[in-house]
């Protein structure tokens, strides 16, 4: 007997409930699926075996993206934080080199094919896709104008196309290197965005059946989409409301880095993301909770958290998202962040053409407190093509 085939009955040889029991512990989805390849046995002891919950990965770009045989499978770098190693799994082909923006739940990627232009959410595992408009309706002009898309939030899955609205942050480039930040919206099928509004706009959420979108003031736009499912998909209407917050302070040797929303716990939370005088990088966070000053007002303030409270947060324009520390035994509290200094740069986007530098250094965990980051990836050469991104499984 070859040895290969003596090794497959030694290992299928184990009972049913210790496969079921060794698989159990493993938290990546992804680690289970190879563990079930092994055997026959085995993928028989783990078929009735509930799917794990998963936290994002991270989506780790190439320094480079050059052309490759038709022949060769694309593959990429996804850094699970359950399994504390990168996974390198396979992705379109047609998505090689281009620009990923944010990620949404069930493996979706909203993407730029041409860096500032060609935007599509498309599937990874099935390659399925939905375009989304690269140009914007401005009354009372006939023509709409092309703009670069910087972050957008999801009303709903993609699956659901006939209800699901795209709310965006986007730049005008009315003359070279000159911009405009709006924001704007779109239904999956629509051919230009329209309802834009003109403010400097720091990230969006789609929450409790609304956008929210944060401004560098710490104020809030509150934008509610309203359509026929049965109408065209260019028939939008937002109607918008403005939420005043008082301003907060950030502590003295402290310079904003960037803001995010995120929605933890039923509740509206801002992400401060802070770097100190001596450096660039990321320094330490803060969480804030929004919190009406007069019920059913339009007045609000930030309320500070004095602590992550057992959360997990990961950050990112459009796409963060909160866990529960408790639910992932050995994981630990923590805001996981990525380098996203292309928000705020978009003229290369834009211009740059072949000599675009996407950083790709600054990314880490903040445990909390006092604390330190941690950082992972740090490398200094930036990519060619695309920042990091979180993959929401």
């Amino acid at each position: 007997m070859a040895r290969s085939q003596l090794e497959e009955r030694d290992w299928s040889e184990l009972p049913a409930d210790l496969v079921r029991n060794c698989a159990g512990r493993l938290q990546c989805d992804q680690d289970r699926m190879t563990m079930q390849l092994q055997c026959r046995a085995w993928r028989q002891a783990m078929r009735l075996l509930p799917r794990s919950q998963q936290l994002p990965w991270m989506l780790v770009p190439n320094r480079l993206s050059g052309l490759l045989p038709a022949s060769v499978i694309r593959t990429a770098h996804f850094f699970c934080f359950l399994s504390a190693r990168a996974h390198r799994m396979p992705i379109p082909p047609f998505v090689f080199g281009a620009r990923f923006i944010g990620g949404v739940e069930g493996g979706w990627v909203l993407m730029a094919f041409g860096h500032n232009s060609g935007y599509s959410l498309v599937h990874f595992r099935s390659g399925s896709m939905f375009p989304i408009p690269g140009s914007l309706a401005l009354p009372p002009a006939t023509t709409a104008k092309r703009v670069v898309l910087r972050a957008a939030a999801l009303s709903c899955s993609p699956s659901e196309s006939s209800s699901c609205v795209v709310g965006c942050i986007v730049s005008l480039f009315e003359r070279d290197f000159v911009s405009r930040t709006l924001i704007c919206f779109s239904r999956l099928g629509a051919t230009v965005h329209s309802s834009a509004l003109e403010m400097q706009f720091e990230d969006v959420i789609y929450f409790a059946g609304s956008f929210y979108y944060l401004t560098k003031l710490q104020d809030m736009v509150l934008c509610k989409p309203e359509f026929d499912k049965s109408s065209p998909a260019d028939s939008l209407r937002i109607r918008k409301s403005y939420l005043d917050f008082e301003s907060q302070s950030h502590g003295v040797g402290l310079f904003v880095k960037g803001r995010y929303l995120v929605e933890s716990r039923d509740e509206l939370l801002m992400v401060v993301r802070y770097r100190d005088i001596n450096s660039s990088d990321t320094s330490s966070f803060a969480l804030f909770r929004a919190v009406p000053q007069i019920p059913n007002g339009t007045g609000c303030t930030w309320e500070r958290l004095p602590s992550l409270g057992g959360r997990m947060v990961f950050v990112a324009r459009g796409c963060s998202r909160c866990f529960e520390a408790i639910e992932y035994p050995g994981r630990h509290e923590g805001v996981y962040y990525l380098d996203d200094e292309t928000f705020s740069q978009p003229a290369m986007v834009a211009f740059a053409e072949d000599g675009r530098k996407y950083q790709c250094h600054d990314n880490g965990c903040w445990p909390g407190h006092r604390e330190q980051v941690k950082k992972w990836y740090d490398w200094h050469v930036p990519s060619s093509y695309t920042p990091p991104m979180w993959f929401l499984n």
